[in-house]
């Protein structure tokens, strides 16, 4: 083989080499998914219909189907907090609670859209104090943020 020949074999392997390199630069240079935030979806049922949940990072979304069977968002301001402060009870619902604590009934039946916070903490002060005088220091202070975080969200958009 001349000089000349092995010159030329070695620029064929170059050039396979460059292609190749071309090729993996190609692909790296496609956009990548990456994991930003987390939310989340539930399927619920209330009052006979089914609802879907979808919670982003800073907001949650409520959803129905129409008659034509499409995902519309809940528009209306009452029924999605009705929605959301149902569902957020039924999270945090314990079966070892007293039967006379109702924290649906009691949010409900108290006109929950007039509330002010420190009604709320006047509430869950008396509460905790009476009906709930067995809980734990943990156990009060997480209903305290479950309270403060269902008032917050019913007043998300007033």
């Amino acid at each position: 083989m001349t000089e000349l020949e092995k010159v030329r074999q070695e620029i064929k392997v170059l050039e396979k080499k460059l292609e190749l390199l071309e090729e993996i630069e190609r692909h790296n240079a496609k956009p990548k998914m990456t994991f930003k935030d987390e939310g989340g979806f539930d399927i619920v049922s209330y009052d006979g219909y089914v609802y879907y949940r979808l919670k982003y990072p800073t907001d949650v979304i409520w959803y129905s189907k129409s008659m034509t069977g499409r995902l519309e968002p809940i528009k209306d301001t009452k029924n999605k907090n009705e929605l959301e402060t149902l569902y957020l009870q039924s999270r945090t619902y314990c079966p070892d609670e007293p039967l006379e604590y109702d924290e649906i009934e009691h949010d409900i039946s108290e006109n929950a859209e007039n509330k002010t916070i420190r009604d709320v903490i006047d509430r869950w002060w008396i509460d905790t104090f009476t009906s709930k005088n067995m809980w734990s220091v943990n156990e009060c202070i997480d209903d305290l943020a479950d309270q403060v975080e269902f008032w917050i969200l019913r007043n998300k958009n007033n």
